[in-house]
């Protein structure tokens, strides 16, 4: 009679929680290595990529893979079809003898909780990942012609309004912060307001322009229940050499005066082509000028300052960040506080409190972990210095901020936006997100410098020759 095949041995329990661990390895222990070979394939070559991948660039050229439009969504359907593997695979070990009902029972509970969970979790990430890039930055720009604000758009600007920028009528400069606490700025993801050139590189530098560049302008608005509109106190232009990572910070006086103005019906109707005021009350001449100045609601003011911050140090503004004074504290909150030196002691009897109203503050000389109302007042108080030596802090604070994000802050996003929401803006696109989180890795460790416009040598009202030694000292600075 004819030999009957002999029926595989049954999986032992190593064999089991190996195959509950790794598809496929469960297989090999049990030497049946084509099996095994098969069902490890996936798992082998996702490795493969990974590795490949982390070696390329580390932890910021992955992340940066992860983020690309299109790969967060192939990443969700790749986790699904992984689970249903993991459970062929699992299925397939146990066929030659089918374990009892306890034994089934433990084994199904094992996978529920070394297969299912680890893939829900998964999938859960990856969905909150996508709804946040959607949620955060702004999707691809559509130019639109100035001429439908009924005026000039300065350069990089376009009268496009956003989307979920106010358009109510009445948004003057009394539509600012309403009060204390409460967000006013559009929401994160807001359209892009400005018409971004055509680019070769994601974050908008033309053929004209250095793409090795990156220039991220920074705006602290200062609202208070007691104040009509949006004061700009703080202002910083970021610029990152995405080749060395080295990064050039050039703080920006709010009392400067004479600023020169973009082309446009703003400029115009100036004598000066300047801003004859000081330059954090822009944003509410804006506000209060539609004629003057494209976009609604709070768009127009930003759009405003970042068209003479570019006139004035002819650098080209890749993108904008605005915070709200309670979304400063609520971000460096959510970051656990940051770390601070302060160099010699600072008592200010008048500093005024976002919610209102003046309170005493103190800062020892020594290191100090600040929680975000701390770290604030740290950069903003002035009464026992002067706007230039806020100036310095402000400098001491974005390098504190910058030393604490780490890996785990950027895959802890969440958190960040979550706090800052209604509080903080950008028009940093989805599209320059990928090639944002490669750089930032040297950036964040790369040399910081500071230029800062301040007297004896830059001195307001600006002339002619003042702005041109400006400029002249930033290319200087960042060749």
């Amino acid at each position: 009679m004819p030999s009957r095949p002999a029926a595989a041995p049954a999986p032992s329990f190593v064999a089991v929680t190996l195959g509950l661990l790794i598809p496929g390895l469960g297989h090999l222990w049990m030497r049946r290595w084509r099996a095994g070979l098969l069902f490890m394939s996936p798992i082998v070559a996702i490795a493969g990529l990974t590795a490949v991948n982390y070696a390329q660039g580390g932890i910021f050229r992955f992340l940066a893979f992860a983020v690309t439009p299109g790969v967060l969504g192939a990443l969700a359907i790749s986790n699904v079809l992984l689970a249903v593997w993991r459970l062929v695979a699992l299925v397939e070990l146990l066929r030659a003898k089918r374990p009892g009902a306890l034994s089934l029972a433990a084994i199904s509970l094992a996978a529920v909780f070394l297969i299912g969970a680890p893939h829900i979790v998964l999938g859960n990430t990856i969905a909150t990942v996508d709804e946040l890039i959607k949620q955060t930055f702004a999707g691809s720009p559509t130019p639109s012609p100035s001429e439908s604000a009924g005026g000039t758009a300065s350069p990089g600007t376009s009268a496009q309004p956003s989307e979920s920028a106010s358009s109510d009528p009445s948004d003057t400069p009394t539509g600012g912060n309403t009060g204390a606490g409460r967000g006013t700025l559009p929401e994160l993801g807001a359209a892009t307001p400005w018409t971004m050139p055509s680019t070769t590189t994601p974050w908008g530098a033309t053929a004209s322009e250095d793409p090795t560049k990156f220039d991220l302008l920074l705006i602290g608005s200062d609202g208070s229940p007691t104040r009509s509109g949006r004061r700009t106190d703080v202002m910083m232009l970021v610029e990152m050499d995405v080749v060395t990572g080295k990064v050039l910070m050039v703080s920006i006086p709010r009392n400067l005066t004479n600023v020169p103005l973009p082309p446009g019906d703003a400029r115009d109707a100036k004598p000066c082509k300047c801003v004859r005021g000081m330059l954090n009350g822009l944003y509410s001449t804006a506000m209060s000028a539609p004629d003057k100045w494209p976009g609604q609601g709070p768009i127009r003011g930003i759009g405003a300052v970042r068209g003479a911050i570019e006139e004035l140090t002819d650098r080209p503004i890749d993108a904008v960040l605005v915070a709200d004074l309670f979304g400063v504290v609520k971000v460096i909150d959510a970051l656990g506080g940051i770390d601070i030196n302060v160099p010699e002691t600072i008592v200010d009897k008048h500093y005024p409190a976002p919610e209102g109203g003046h309170i005493r503050v103190t800062f020892s000389k020594g290191d100090h972990h600040y929680n975000g109302h701390m770290a604030l007042a740290y950069a903003r108080t002035r009464h026992s210095d002067s706007d230039y030596g806020r100036m310095r802090r402000q400098f001491a604070v974005l390098l504190a901020v910058r030393e604490t994000i780490t890996v785990d802050t950027i895959l802890n996003a969440a958190d960040l936006v979550r706090a800052a929401k209604g509080f903080a803006w950008t028009d940093i696109s989805q599209a320059a997100l990928p090639a944002l989180i490669e750089q930032l890795g040297p950036a964040l460790t790369g040399q910081a410098k500071q230029f800062r416009i301040m007297p004896p040598r830059y001195t307001s009202p600006l002339s002619r020759a003042t702005i041109n030694a400006i400029r002249d000292r930033i290319k200087e600075l960042m060749p």
